[in-house]
């Protein structure tokens, strides 16, 4: 199946509209910074798309907040299209083995902000800027419900904050942020410390 480039640019309303939407019902309290819109121009051998951000995660409470789920999860080699606002999406399908926060009973849909160049999974990522959620992979990940139109989910999910909440696994219990454009957040976290902060802002 042919699945046509998407531009960041075109698709950034329909994702933001989760993060937002997500926003307005668990407000976040660690004062999360609100900066003019950032924008990363990859290669055209990258795709040539762009990612959009207009709010800046610093801390792990702010990440929390903002998640309807948050999730380690392992990658399957599954993967789903989607409607993107008037484009198709790649997406990710991966099977959740601990739930920290939210609610998932299977697999779910992780709605992937690129443009996937073919339908092969390896590039499921492509022009983005951390590599691709790749099959038998371990994440903890922190995700947002998907909103084509707001406050209709899709019961499709994106990652908070574009690629903010993402964390691969480095060690058993133990999980590395792959976001280059988040440096504040927290280099590793551990699943001990994301259930305190849980609990603590429960």
């Amino acid at each position: 199946m042919n699945v046509q480039k998407i531009s960041i640019v075109a698709l950034a309303a329909a994702l933001l509209a989760g993060v937002t939407g997500c926003s307005a019902q668990a407000p976040s309290t660690s004062g999360a910074q609100t900066s003019e819109t950032q924008t990363n121009e990859p290669t055209a051998a990258q795709g040539g798309a762009e990612v959009s951000r207009v709010k800046e995660y610093s801390t792990l409470d702010e990440l929390i907040a903002d998640s309807d789920l948050i999730a380690v999860v392992e990658v399957t080699d599954e993967r789903k299209t989607s409607t993107c606002g008037d484009f198709e999406c790649l997406n990710a399908v991966v099977k959740p083995v601990d739930v920290l926060k939210g609610d998932a009973a299977g697999p779910i849909s992780i709605v992937n902000a690129g443009a996937p160049e073919s339908s092969e999974p390896a590039a499921a990522d492509s022009s983005l800027t951390v590599e691709p959620l790749t099959p038998g992979t371990t994440f903890l990940l922190f995700l947002s419900n998907f909103e084509n139109t707001p406050g209709d989910p899709t019961g499709e999910y994106v990652r908070v904050g574009v690629f903010a909440g993402d964390y691969i696994e480095n060690a058993p219990g133990t999980y590395e942020r792959r976001d280059p454009e988040s440096p504040k957040l927290p280099e590793q976290l551990s699943l001990e410390e994301v259930r305190q902060a849980i609990a603590a802002g429960a």
